[in-house]
């Protein structure tokens, strides 16, 4: 039987080639040079190489994981599409499925379980974490319930708003956390603008602890900078 071929592309180049060299210890994957770290790369390099499967990051710049599911579905459509993302809350699993990808796994799972999915996937079968999901869900929502209208307002922050509170809530200085994103620091600067319009906080930091205390990010690991 033909190895299954596999593409992983990832906003951040090193997570993008550490999985990619970690499943080519899997004999029946063959994972292919390339690891595109912007969404319409992504998309041609899909388009070129045609492979069964195709890992992508929710979070990619120029186009979303689940925007270049879309195109790939109708310029690729045999390729199957996997979805990795650090943050996965319902809404992020159910934009990426109504996408038209095949499986939304999160970043934490061993490369044994990205392994699999991506040999169910191959298969025609659909992969959701789901066990692994609700806990996360049903913890959030207890710590939300004492948070006393906190989780309402977290709500209403994007997905992407919310990988930038995460990537703050390190200790990350903000032109740190903006190259890590991709992103120019002056949309940092609005992204931050929204969140604390959202959110009611005054500060970053005051934004990071309400984000804190919900399980939303999380421990501190060092002050976090204001630059």
């Amino acid at each position: 039987m033909p190895a299954t071929t596999v593409l992983v592309a990832d906003a951040q180049r090193l997570f993008a080639e550490a999985l990619a060299m970690a499943l080519r210890g899997q004999r029946d994957l063959e994972v292919f040079d390339a690891h595109p770290t912007d969404g319409h790369d992504a998309v041609r390099s899909v388009m070129r190489l045609k492979p069964d499967v195709a890992v992508l990051d929710l979070w990619m710049p120029g186009m979303s994981g689940p925007a270049a599911a879309r195109a790939i579905s109708t310029w690729s459509a045999e390729t199957k599409v996997l979805i990795l993302s650090w943050f996965h809350g319902p809404v992020q699993v159910q934009e990426a499925l109504a996408a038209g990808v095949i499986g939304f796994l999160p970043k934490g799972v061993r490369v044994a379980q990205v392994a699999e999915a991506i040999r169910r996937a191959a298969r025609g079968e659909a992969v959701v974490y789901a066990e692994e999901l609700f806990e996360m869900v049903d913890g959030i929502n207890r710590r939300a319930r004492l948070g006393e209208g906190r989780w309402d307002r977290l709500m209403t922050l994007s997905s992407r708003e919310v990988e930038i509170l995460q990537k703050l809530s390190t200790g990350r200085p903000a032109k740190q956390a903006a190259r890590e994103l991709s992103i120019a620091m002056g949309t940092l600067k609005n992204h931050i603008h929204n969140i604390l319009v959202k959110t009611g906080a005054e500060t970053k930091l005051e934004a990071i602890n309400m984000a804190r205390a919900v399980g939303l990010v999380g421990e501190l690991e060092q002050p976090p900078a204001e630059a």
